[in-house]
């Protein structure tokens, strides 16, 4: 599985005072981060399969 990052552009209207107020709202774009918006959909959808298939399975161990 290829791991993808999420990016975000900033857009302001020319004043520092946006651009300080996105900083601050950690809302930079250029530093790295772990957060969920990093997950592509088709990844989220897959491990979601994966989880609903793994629970399935184990129900049916646990009533033999």
């Amino acid at each position: 599985m290829q791991k993808r990052g999420a990016s975000w552009t900033k857009v302001t209207k020319g004043s520092d005072e946006n651009a300080e107020s996105a900083a601050s709202n950690g809302l930079s774009g250029g530093s790295e981060s772990d957060t969920s918006s990093e997950i592509c959909p088709v990844d989220l959808i897959n491990a979601m399969d994966l989880i609903r298939q793994l629970e399935e399975e184990e129900n049916i161990l646990c009533c033999w």
